[in-house]
């Protein structure tokens, strides 16, 4: 039997693999490590979410669950094969910078000693956002090119990557760099609801309050907001990578398995996303809230921009704002070719059209945006 530790297990992706490998290998036993004492029921519960018929099989002896902070020990003293790292403070919020980067990296330092006494390969979670602000394609070798970044999750997340790709000239295992990801394309069921859905929770908050009726999941009319708002970009053609729960998680457990990955770092992103304009014209479609625009930054329109961010900010809060450089940038491409030498092709991503989009949207409105 292979034992593999899980930190961050009941995080919001962690369970995807989990569940994944529990229908693909039935000779490997799991080591989860949660900061909360329930942490057990948690993952239980995701698990559920997945999949009905799996939840009653996570429990001992082929679980066991420990408490723990990887930003000060790993609590576990059995043997090890593997370690999954998914464990990261994923707070983008200026007031919280010094915090994050401090957590990150005491906790990549923490699974680097673990997985050095174990003997034990890493596959560590990153993001494809280590790029910070480069635009063009970023090849999967690149990482401090002298880049800026958007706030200190993505330079964090790069500053732990230069400690793990020193790690890993003496030691086994793989970087994964997934994008922006969101719920199972095939399913529509997703864990929590950051990221994207923040901006979908926004139009959809904006929409009810400005009709004063219902909880937010109620059917409604469609809705001309009274203001026109205009959020900034540098191009409403450029690409926003969004990717699927399931391609991640497929690509994650397909490169694993390759003896050749290995050292390598990995985009596990998708090859073909949607441009802001595309996904914005299918969402407001979908949430029936027309007056929402893409501006192309320029400096006559500075000015108003500020205006309608400001007037935004008043009706929805920081808690969307963090998520507007993202917009604001022109986004890189990220070139797959380590994907592509390992599997021999990259695999094509789900197209994110109205009956995608339709069904990630529809499972968080039915859960009123909260997480499982």
């Amino acid at each position: 039997m292979k034992t593999t530790l899980v930190t961050g297990a009941a995080g919001t992706l962690a369970p995807f693999l989990i569940h994944h490998l529990l229908h693909e290998d039935d000779e490997q036993t799991f080591v989860c490590l949660g900061r909360r004492p329930d942490a057990s029921e948690t993952v239980r519960r995701r698990i559920a979410a997945l999949c009905r018929g799996c939840a009653p099989r996570v429990r001992a002896p082929r679980f066991r669950f420990i408490v723990g902070d990887t930003g000060i020990s790993i609590p576990y003293d059995g043997r090890v094969d593997s370690v999954w790292h998914f464990a990261s403070d994923l707070r983008m919020d200026p007031s919280s910078a010094e915090a994050v980067l401090s957590a990150n990296l005491a906790g990549t330092r923490t699974i680097l000693d673990f997985c050095a006494r174990n003997s034990a390969t890493l596959y560590y979670l990153s993001t494809a956002y280590v790029c910070g602000t480069r635009s063009g394609t970023i090849a999967e070798s690149d990482l401090l090119c002298g880049q800026s970044f958007r706030n200190a999750y993505e330079e964090s997340k790069a500053r732990s990557e230069e400690l793990v790709g020193n790690w890993l000239v003496d030691h086994p295992g793989i970087v994964f760099r997934p994008s922006i990801v969101i719920g199972d394309t095939r399913t529509g069921v997703a864990l929590s609801f950051q990221g994207l859905y923040r901006m979908i929770w926004g139009l959809w908050r904006l929409r009810d309050r400005v009709l004063h009726r219902g909880p937010l999941a109620t059917v409604l009319p469609e809705l001309v907001l009274p203001l026109p708002v205009a959020l900034p970009c540098s191009s409403a053609e450029t690409l926003l990578n969004v990717v699927g729960a399931d391609y991640v998680t497929s690509l994650l457990v397909a490169i694993h398995r390759q003896p050749s990955a290995l050292g390598r770092a990995f985009h596990v992103v998708n090859p073909s996303p949607p441009t802001l304009q595309e996904l914005l014209d299918v969402t407001v479609r979908l949430m029936g809230v027309r007056g929402i625009k893409l501006v192309e930054l320029g400096a006559a329109i500075l000015e108003k921009v500020d205006v309608d961010l400001r007037r935004l900010n008043a009706w929805l809060g920081d808690q969307i704002t963090v998520y507007f450089p993202y917009l604001w940038g022109r986004h890189p491409v990220f070139d797959m070719s380590n994907v592509r030498s390992v599997l021999g092709s990259v695999p094509a991503h789900p197209k994110l059209d109205e009956t995608t989009l339709g069904r990630l949207y529809q499972y968080a409105l039915d859960r009123n945006f909260s997480a499982v």
